[in-house]
């Protein structure tokens, strides 16, 4: 563990070489996996009295430890901070709406969906199926990170797994084999709407005559 939740915040970290996930501790003792970080990323945004998240390594890391006042001092840290907290501001925004919105089977595909798109491949050419690579998180984590059941991830794996749009390849090893699908599956997304009257409004003079009548 780099850090842990509650813990006083006095250094920020980059990611050198491995991966990372933070998560949150809930009242219940179950946790939520915020995000997964990787090479590159600092650890300890926002720098606050306390951290407000635990970071722990999920394989083999890395990392550089960087003073608060070398922080403040330093303009390229801060830009670099504020894009990453940017990045993953949007990255919330997209888990709130699965949370909310996506059932089962959207979020799961949705995220592999993301991973595939990330660049981080095994193969020479990640634009062309199948997209090959290894999945960060175990199906343990993925559950935690998704707000679902680990029987819940493995019957979705399975189900994609049957339709013939992932292949896996071992404990975590993954191939994408149609991406159209999967995005088909990622983005059925259904949002409430508004009933709309389509009827014209009754003329105020019909009104007041019908209420006369009566």
């Amino acid at each position: 563990m780099i850090f842990e939740q509650s813990q006083p915040c006095r250094h920020i970290f980059e990611i050198i070489e491995g991966t990372v996930k933070l998560t949150i501790a809930l009242p219940d003792g179950r946790r939520q996996i915020l995000a997964v970080l990787g090479p590159g990323d600092l650890l300890g945004l926002p720098l606050v009295q306390q951290h407000n998240t635990s970071a722990i390594a999920i394989s083999d890391v890395r990392v550089k430890q960087i003073a608060r006042s070398v922080f403040d001092a330093s303009l390229l840290l801060q830009r670099r901070a504020a894009a990453q907290l940017q990045k993953q501001f949007l990255k919330m925004q997209d888990m709130i709406v699965s949370l909310g919105r996506r059932n089962a089977t959207e979020r799961i595909a949705s995220y592999i969906l993301e991973t595939a798109k990330s660049g981080n491949h095994d193969d020479a050419t990640p634009n062309q199926p199948p997209w090959s690579f290894t999945l960060a998180l175990s199906q343990t984590d993925l559950a935690d990170h998704l707000g679902l059941t680990l029987e819940t991830v493995s019957r979705e794996l399975t189900k994609l797994k049957n339709h013939k749009i992932i292949r896996m390849c071992g404990r975590n090893h993954l191939e994408v084999l149609d991406p159209s699908r999967l995005s088909e599956f990622a983005d059925n997304v259904s949002y409430p709407q508004a009933a709309v009257n389509c009827e014209a409004p009754e003329p105020v003079s019909a009104r007041r005559r019908g209420r006369a009548a009566r």
